[in-house]
């Protein structure tokens, strides 16, 4: 589980912090350029060995971009 929050959005990216179990103390940064749907890497989370976290808020932020919604914040849980 991670919860997310929209940093900024801007010269089309949209970047977001990101920290697993809701941990304060951990953020990492990603984002994607809205355009093309690259995603970026910027900061891994501590801890977020496997980057599962950031590869789970890419995904979702993969659905903003073809919904054309990019949400303020939220909370992405997985099995």
């Amino acid at each position: 589980m991670l919860t997310f929050r929209l940093d900024y959005m801007s010269d089309g990216i949209a970047m977001y912090s990101y920290m697993p179990n809701g941990d304060e103390s951990r953020v990492g940064h990603v984002g994607m350029v809205v355009e093309t749907g690259e995603r970026i890497i910027e900061e891994v989370a501590p801890g977020d060995d496997c980057k599962s976290g950031a590869f789970m808020l890419l995904n979702r932020l993969s659905k903003y971009r073809k919904s054309g919604e990019f949400e303020r914040s939220g909370m992405v849980a997985w099995y």
